[in-house]
């Protein structure tokens, strides 16, 4: 009898961990627990049932498993053209369609062709990434390749150097979201930040944000050119006027040492900024353990290019 209890307890277990467990591209954890990570806390949502993930399932896997390992970096170097990542522990497995629906994959190449935007969005549609990120010319074209799908179109205004006057953002805008845009990432007045006009850099994006109505509206701080106490005062400044989204660059900047994101930029932000404003990392992410990265500091969104190698196991060369 003894015996026949401690089987029925022992199957009882194992039903209730089973209940627990997500879809089999997920790692089992329990409901709404919660992992701290350089002052940051993550929270694993309950159990779902599986979705559009299951679609993923026979990707090809190179270098890592299907699940991702979500986990701690805190030695991040760049030189010589190589990237050096140090992970010290490991908290919880990204699938690949949750990774995938952190990605803008993004096609902002002056050089772009229609044949480049088809297969941008072909790829979208096959990889489930959360958007497709493309200039304003072509917003009504993806969002007609996208239909029916539930991939969104989003686009830059200002772009890349942030001059534009408030007036023809606010219009690059709201034109943009008429024809189906999502969400728009503009470009900071750089200059204006470095001149110290901060009243006017406020006035900017908070027409911008006002033209957006309620879409969500990311500001690229174009983090290359700013001191870090520039980067902050921009972060906060941007948030004040309306931002959904801190962004951190075009991918475009030139003559200064790093031109894309950097970790230490993403968990400052995620320091000062509110919990309900979100970080976009952009600009030299193009291999998994990177962009694992830059989601482990804090990052919500990653704009790269690179989308499809980074949920494949390989890397690309570029800025973007």
């Amino acid at each position: 009898m003894a015996c026949l209890k401690l089987s029925l307890n022992l199957l009882l277990s194992i039903i209730v961990l089973s209940s627990r467990t997500c879809c089999t591209s997920c790692i089992a954890v329990e409901d709404c627990q919660r992992f701290f990570f350089s002052r940051f806390w993550f929270t694993i949502l309950p159990s779902r049932t599986p979705g559009p993930e299951t679609l993923l399932k026979n990707f090809p896997v190179n270098s890592f498993q299907p699940n991702l390992h979500l986990g701690a970096f805190t030695e991040y170097s760049k030189g010589g053209g190589t990237s050096t990542l140090k992970k010290t522990m490991t908290y919880t497995k990204l699938s690949k369609y949750e990774l995938a629906q952190k990605i803008d994959h993004t096609l902002l190449k002056p050089t772009l062709t229609l044949k480049d935007l088809e297969r941008t969005c072909q790829e979208a549609r096959e990889y489930l990434f959360k958007t497709v990120c493309i200039p304003p010319s072509w917003v009504s074209q993806s969002v007609s390749l996208l239909s029916g799908t539930k991939v969104e179109t989003i686009t830059v205004v200002g772009f890349p150097l942030g001059y534009s006057t408030s007036e023809s953002k606010a219009f690059e805008a709201k034109q943009a979201i008429d024809q189906g845009a999502s969400e728009i990432d503009m470009v900071l007045n750089v200059s204006m930040m470095k001149s110290k006009d901060l009243n006017d850099l406020q006035k900017d994006v908070e027409s911008v944000a006002l033209a957006c109505g309620g879409v969500p509206l990311k500001v690229i701080l174009e983090t290359a050119y700013l001191t870090d106490e520039e980067k902050d005062q921009a972060a906060l400044l941007c948030e004040k006027a309306g931002a959904s989204f801190i962004k951190t660059s075009t991918g475009f900047a030139s003559g200064v040492p790093e031109t894309g994101a950097r970790l230490s930029d993403i968990t400052r932000f995620r320091e000062i900024l509110k919990p309900t404003t979100r970080i976009k990392a952009s600009g030299g992410i193009r291999d998994t353990e990177t962009a694992l990265a830059f989601l482990a500091a804090g990052a919500d969104r990653l704009g790269t290019s690179s989308g499809v190698a980074i949920l494949n196991g390989s890397k690309t060369e570029g800025t973007y």
